[in-house]
């Protein structure tokens, strides 16, 4: 079992054995698609806790450099599973790739508005009407913000929005560019610990303000579907598991993070960690019929905003039975 901090494409080699068959009492190849980053976290629990070894599954981590990569590495052959922000998904299935969404890799909105201190008493989106606001387009933490402008009556046209890279947001705050951004952590914090922001509205007020619950699928493609349902369902069988064990155990789940990230979290604080790390909530892998509405109301925005020209259906870009057998098996102990 490995994790490699490489490009997708690196994992050619180790595919190609992935999905010709294990000798008889082997452990059956698996490649999952992650980043090197705190959603890592799952996966990483679940190869360290010997939970897909107990499925028969040895799966490595490639540790892609950009989230975007995933579908286009699974469509590939060159990973087996992955997960993606739904609008990407969307975007792919809408584009004819036959990738589905087979359960919820983690839920929860990651966007903050933070302030200038000049700004610091505004406090609603309305307030902030005619502000300099700067957040990274194409991302699914602006169409959240977009969502929640509609709901509550108000449009783009009303704000200066400019287009801004999250990383580059604590300095876009120190020289005083902008009225607000809206982005995700750990750069938020660092704009308020290094007093150039206040927090207006925080990730949980967004999601109640746009109606969402934010669901990041976990997916594969249609073809290891139809080929290998009985590799899907063993791999959410061991994942169920992992996101059970990361959801009830934080120290170890960190402890075990903290191996598989290295360097990139060695100064990170134990309670900053762990306040990082699950705001991606892990408390379910099945879809609910909040998440489903979710995905729904993010496919109508994108398609009205002309980010999509087609308009996936529910029933083809999801399949959740895989999830829920392997919750099933959960609580029945097995």
């Amino acid at each position: 079992m490995s994790r490699k901090p490489a490009s997708f494409a690196l994992a050619v080699a180790a595919t190609a054995l992935a999905m010709m068959g294990s000798p008889a009492g082997a452990q059956e190849k698996v490649v999952f698609g992650d980043q090197p980053a705190l959603t890592a976290m799952t996966v990483s629990v679940g190869i360290a806790k010997g939970f897909f070894k107990e499925e028969g599954l040895d799966v490595s981590q490639i540790l892609g450099q950009r989230a975007t990569d995933t579908i286009p590495a699974a469509l590939a052959g060159q990973i087996q599973f992955g997960y993606s922000g739904s609008p990407p998904l969307l975007a792919a299935v809408a584009n004819g790739a036959e990738v589905v969404a087979i359960g919820v890799f983690s839920h929860g909105y990651s966007g903050v508005l933070v302030a200038s201190k000049a700004n610091a008493k505004l406090k609603t989106l309305a307030d902030f009407k005619g502000k300099r606001l700067g957040m990274q387009r194409g991302t699914g933490v602006t169409n959240v913000f977009l969502i929640a402008l509609d709901r509550a009556g108000l449009a783009e046209r009303d704000f200066q929005i400019t287009n801004l890279r999250v990383n580059d947001m604590p300095t876009a705050m120190q020289g005083g560019s902008f009225d607000a951004v809206l982005g995700w952590e750990p750069n938020m914090s660092r704009i308020v610990s290094l007093g150039f922001g206040e927090t207006i509205i925080n990730q949980k007020q967004f999601e109640e303000l746009a109606g969402v619950t934010y669901a990041f699928p976990l997916f594969t493609t249609k073809d290891l579907v139809k080929r290998r349902p009985d590799l899907v369902q063993k791999f959410m069988n061991a994942f169920v598991k992992a996101q059970h064990f990361a959801n009830t155990n934080h120290a170890e789940s960190l402890q075990i993070l903290r191996k598989a990230l290295g360097d990139a979290v060695k100064h990170t604080p134990d309670a900053e960690l762990e306040l990082l790390s699950y705001q991606y909530e892990k408390d379910r892998v099945a879809f609910t019929p909040a998440d489903v509405k979710d995905i729904e109301l993010m496919r109508d925005f994108m398609l009205k905003d002309g980010q999509i020209k087609t308009k996936p259906s529910m029933t083809d870009l999801i399949d959740n039975s895989f999830a829920l057998e392997a919750e099933k098996k959960l609580k029945a102990g097995k």
